[in-house]
């Protein structure tokens, strides 16, 4: 792959984001959005793991696996539109569960969605921000930035 240019190399380092470590779970249906999404994730965060999710059903077993095992998420990412649970469903069903961090992970939208209803239909949900596909890195960038301020993760993790 070629190397970026020396300005976004430049501009990825001098992030806060470039040092920190945190726990991030991704859920998208499409395969092809995910490895962007994580490719766009590692050049604004390199050091955060990432777990990616291709439901809503799946987004929640890594949700509870994690914190069963003390390793809870900083952030997570959705798509709106998944089968067999949609992101919606997934963050009622996740902001109703008996874990700790269930009701103050901060949680963002990523969908190709534009009408204005969709994003209030977010905010309703628990979720206040909201990333459109196709996904642009410095957007990325500052919503990851507010999501962590909120987050206050701890000093390191594990993985």
């Amino acid at each position: 792959a070629p190397s970026p240019a020396p300005a976004d190399r430049a501009a990825d380092a001098a992030s806060p984001l470039a040092t920190r470590h945190f726990r991030c779970l991704v859920a998208d249906d499409a395969g092809t959005n995910l490895e962007i999404f994580v490719h766009h994730f590692k050049k604004v965060a390199p050091n955060a793991h990432i777990v990616t999710a291709s439901d809503g059903l799946e987004l929640l077993e890594a949700f509870e696996a994690a914190a069963a095992n003390a390793t809870p998420f900083d952030c997570i990412f959705t798509d709106l539109g998944m089968p067999h649970c949609d992101g919606f469903r997934a963050v009622t069903t996740l902001r109703s569960l008996d874990v700790p961090t269930a009701h103050t992970v901060p949680i963002c939208a990523f969908t190709a969605s534009t009408l204005p209803d969709d994003v209030a239909a977010c905010r309703k949900h628990t979720m206040p921000w909201f990333l459109r596909k196709p996904l642009v890195r410095e957007d990325l960038a500052a919503i990851l930035n507010e999501m962590l301020s909120l987050a206050n993760p701890p000093a390191s993790h594990p993985n």
